[in-house]
């Protein structure tokens, strides 16, 4: 699942840390996901939870996907004038 995400997304990630937890009890228990990967030299942080814990897991994947990509459009561009200093 996690590397469908990453071919949607276009982001090739390492999985740094996968915790897993309950939120709640009962039947209709809530479980929560917790991710970091690691994108290039940053890593990013996704969490959420759900009653279905592969959805809660693919959910938090997502969102620290979402954080590198937002990241990396949001992050300064060098443009090749200023590289070679050729006005």
């Amino acid at each position: 699942m996690f590397k469908a995400l990453e071919r949607l997304t276009g982001i090739t990630a390492r999985l740094q840390n996968y915790q897993v937890r309950s939120l709640t009890v009962g039947k209709e228990a809530q479980g929560e996901a917790l991710i970091e990967i690691g994108v290039g030299n940053q890593n990013y942080h996704g969490r959420a939870a759900s009653t279905d814990i592969i959805e809660a897991s693919a959910r938090a994947y997502l969102k620290a996907l979402n954080k590198a990509a937002l990241a990396r459009d949001t992050s300064p561009k060098l443009h090749a004038q200023h590289e070679t200093g050729i006005q």
